[in-house]
């Protein structure tokens, strides 16, 4: 049996009115995403963020987090499932069934019956882990898609581990309506045969909650990947399709830009929040007291400086001491745990998160709010104090709790022990 981790195993998605995710090596399953929909936007975050190799054993903690400072009215069932050195940890909410299949046993596991929790470490090898509220047969992988990334709709999930289980092979069809046949090349005598089969390609959306999935349509000339090409049916498998229905969540905020990755703007102009600001000659709108242009540089002092109205441009990034960026092109949350907030909870803002193993750094630290064209920063009455330093300053100016501080750009910013910088292209 080969071991393949998590991050490579196929994952078919079972067809259904809940959402099946996956990022890296991570994967949730939740078949009844509308009976807590604010906890399933907590759940998603802290999927990105661990979805990096051998983070698994981290994110059944933070999932476990989630449950504990979490009332169970707002949480939906769910299944997590993450990538470890020796395996696979996986975490059962609610009503749920998972099954993992060795050769010649299988596993049970469900959380119908517990009080909070089931979270096991399941070590490599394993045939496969089906995940759902009801469990059938395993081996039934026909008309299911292959989930590489991002969210779908689906009602639970089969990860493939071993590389070798058999595929279903195509069902029965007529003469008229037979797929053409593989083209098998003999070779010479004693030589492997080269096999060309029918094989599903894959497809990737450039939108970063849309999954890419395998396309169930046919693409020629593609080699089959099976390392024993001589066992297989050289007749192409025959898969059912099926719609798969728009996202749930397909009118949340946009997800929190990567890690160490500067974001594209939103080019949708209808989702940003309306201002009063002023256009240069080549019609790029502006805060109404820049001297010159934030997207193409040109001098602003002599135009009319007419005021009109027009979608809020981001203000720019917040750089952390890791190199790390988030636009701000909404507010947000700023702190260990920023998730557990009221306004992340209920969707008015963002949470910024922040790795401390010190703990210098409070579960919820600070804010960051967008006023107008100004950028607002909040103590949060954290324990350690939130303080900045304006540009050209060398003092450190400690701020007072709750209490709002407009900062410009190339403003630091110190939280705990752990240092931001608000940059922008324009400066006023």
């Amino acid at each position: 049996m080969v071991k393949l981790g998590l991050i490579q195993c196929p994952a078919r998605v079972k067809p259904g009115d809940g959402i099946v995710a996956r990022y890296g090596g991570t994967i949730l399953v939740v078949p009844d995403p509308l009976a807590g929909r604010r906890g399933v936007e907590v759940l998603l975050g802290v999927l990105r963020e661990h979805s990096s190799p051998d983070d698994g054993r981290e994110l059944v903690l933070e999932m476990a987090g989630v449950l504990v400072g979490t009332k169970t009215r707002d949480l939906p069932a769910f299944c997590a499932l993450a990538h470890t050195d020796g395996g696979v940890a996986i975490l059962i909410h609610g009503d749920l069934q998972a099954t993992v299949a060795r050769t010649g046993e299988a596993e049970h596991l469900s959380g119908r019956r517990a009080a909070t929790w089931v979270d096991q470490l399941i070590e490599d090898p394993f045939v496969s882990i089906t995940v759902g509220p009801t469990l059938g047969d395993e081996s039934e992988l026909e008309g299911l898609c292959d989930l590489e990334t991002g969210v779908v709709r689906g009602s639970g999930v089969v990860v493939i581990g071993d590389a070798r289980i058999e595929l279903p092979k195509a069902r029965k069809t007529s003469e008229s309506n037979a797929p053409e046949p593989a083209d098998v090349h003999h070779g010479e005598p004693g030589e492997r045969p080269e096999v060309k089969v029918q094989a599903a390609s894959r497809t990737r959306s450039a939108h970063p909650e849309t999954a890419s999935i395998w396309n169930q349509q046919s693409s020629e000339n593609t080699p089959a990947a099976r390392p024993d090409a001589e066992d297989i049916d050289v007749k192409p498998s025959v898969f059912k399709s099926f719609d798969l229905a728009p996202d749930p969540f397909a009118d949340r905020r946009p997800p929190l830009p990567l890690a160490n990755e500067v974001p594209r703007p939103d080019d949708d102009a209808d989702s940003r929040v309306i201002v009063r600001g002023i256009k240069c000659a080549n019609g790029h709108f502006n805060p109404p007291d820049v001297k010159f242009c934030a997207a193409c540089g040109i001098a602003m002092v002599q135009l009319s400086h007419d005021l009109v109205d027009g979608p809020r441009v981001p203000l720019g990034l917040l750089i952390l001491d890791d190199g790390s960026a988030f636009q701000l092109d909404d507010d947000y949350v700023v702190g260990r745990e920023p998730e557990r907030d009221h306004k992340v909870y209920e969707g008015h803002a963002r949470p910024l998160k922040i790795v401390d193993a010190d703990r210098s750094v409070s579960r919820v630290h600070a804010e960051v709010v967008l006023t107008g064209w100004d950028v607002q920063l909040i103590d949060r009455g954290s324990a350690n104090g939130t303080s900045i330093c304006t540009p050209g300053s060398r003092n450190w100016t400690s701020l007072q709790a709750n209490m709002p501080t407009v900062i410009i750009p190339g403003t630091e910013v110190r939280v705990g022990r752990r240092t931001l910088v608000y940059d922008a292209h324009f400066r006023r």
